[in-house]
């Protein structure tokens, strides 16, 4: 994470500038300044808290189905992405400064879970199986697993009451967040004597985009794409700033827009062809009121990302938390649903304006595909499904699997002792490829 420094260093440095530039800057002017300064570290710390939750209940959901998997194919999958969440989940704890001797452990425990799942991935992969004493130790980081999640969203409902400060909260070991760390700090410690092989599992392959256009944008031409993008969201542009250029999978620049009415939107736009990879709008005031209904925000959503430059998509999965809609759009051609390019957008329900998108997923996976025929009719994959699986629906889509690469599948959705799941059968050869859970919440469904 790029922003690592501690608040009172951050707050030392607004001092000592506005000391620095003495009379000739105007109290308010510096005031504001400091202003951003701060809600800028709060909302990365705030950031950084929700995807840790998410990915903590990700690995909760993939160790539940890992219980169930029957198949090599199939727990080499979930492993896979419970090692990358457990990353996740470490790359945000870090991010978070957090500083006592119970966060070691906890640090500990989730290193721990992904370097395990990681050479079960490798130990399974190789024509192995998974033993009843691992199944043990399995079972064992599903129930901690699931304790940490029930934690975390403990302090989610202490966030939603207003007024909560991250980094007041990181910087005093008795809060309540520094109490989540130590409860899943007893957590961790149940797990002291994991044995496998080696201290690190192999590096998982690192992806990079598979499609590029080839045209490489200049800092100002990326300006340009930046308020283009910004001005989608409903406001008027006031300026834009190019803020970072930074190198990894593949290289971003990053831009601060503001708006007139003072609301400032966050972008990272990929150097090589110029798409929106990332977007976050902090809005200087939205309505209070749920005007905005779930129709609309669909397609709120899908006007802003075919004007975007994406194309045309459906949406495929909406979702309602606090005063947002979060929605999973992704093409349809030929009536076959293109998962891996889906891009998700954050619709404010009070005005109804674009104020988040991810678009990562599109940019890695995106390119011109020729959808083969099935192998399998549909009636021959489903013979495939676990008995006592009620089928609901059917339809073919391309899913990404292991290794980064995708399959032609039918997905059926039904219900399954009771609970409701999304089953993708591969089209040619017949064996699942992946499960999706669908979970009852406060805002709706959501799918995991």
């Amino acid at each position: 994470m790029r922003n690592s420094w501690k608040i009172y260093a951050i707050v030392m440095s607004i001092s000592t500038l506005a000391l620095g530039v003495g009379f000739a800057v105007d109290d308010t002017i510096k005031d504001k300044h400091a202003d951003r300064l701060t809600a800028q570290l709060e909302n990365g710390y705030g950031k950084s808290y929700y995807e840790l939750i998410y990915a903590v209940d990700a690995m909760n959901v993939d160790l539940s189905k890992l219980r169930l998997a029957g198949s090599a194919y199939q727990q080499v999958e979930l492993l896979e992405r419970i090692g990358k969440n457990a990353a996740l989940a470490e790359e945000n704890l870090t991010s978070m400064s957090l500083e006592s001797a119970d966060s070691a452990y906890i640090y500990k425990f989730i290193n721990q879970m992904g370097d395990y799942s990681s050479y079960l991935m490798r130990k399974v992969a190789d024509n192995g199986s998974l033993t009843s004493e691992e199944m043990t130790k399995i079972e064992g980081f599903f129930e901690s697993s699931a304790t940490a999640k029930a934690q975390l969203q403990s302090l989610s409902e202490e966030i939603a009451a207003g007024d909560y400060s991250f980094i007041e909260a990181a910087a005093n070991a008795q809060s309540s967040l520094y109490g989540i760390v130590n409860a899943m700090n007893d957590e961790g410690q149940q797990h002291p004597a994991l044995i496998y092989d080696g201290a690190f599992s192999d590096a998982l392959l690192t992806l990079t985009p598979k499609y590029d256009k080839g045209v490489i944008i200049s800092r100002e031409e990326g300006a340009t794409l930046a308020q283009k993008y910004a001005a989608l969201c409903g406001g008027e542009v006031d300026g834009v700033v190019c803020k970072y250029r930074e190198e990894s999978n593949f290289v971003t620049l990053g831009y601060e827009v503001s708006f007139k009415d003072g609301g400032i939107a966050y972008l990272s736009i990929k150097e090589n062809g110029g798409e929106l990879v990332t977007l976050s709008v902090a809005a200087a005031q939205t309505s209070q009121q749920n005007s905005v209904d779930d129709e609309t925000a669909k397609t709120t959503g899908a006007d802003f990302i075919h004007a975007a430059g994406f194309g045309t998509m459906s949406a495929m999965w909406i979702y309602e938390f606090s005063d947002s809609y979060y929605i999973n759009y992704a093409p349809v051609i030929d009536d076959v649903v293109i998962y891996p390019d889906q891009i998700k957008v954050k619709v404010s329900k009070g005005d109804g304006r674009i104020i988040g998108a991810e678009c990562s997923s599109y940019i890695y996976n995106h390119l011109e595909r020729t959808i083969p025929l099935p192998e399998l009719s549909e009636e021959e994959a489903r013979a495939n499904l676990k008995e006592g699986f009620a089928v609901t629906s059917s339809r073919l889509a391309i899913v990404p699997v292991p290794a980064a690469k995708e399959c032609l599948c039918y997905e059926f959705y039904g219900k399954f002792d009771g609970e409701y799941f999304f089953v993708c059968i591969d089209a040619d050869l017949g064996r699942e490829t992946s499960i999706l859970k669908v979970v009852e919440s406060d805002g709706g469904y959501l799918l995991q």
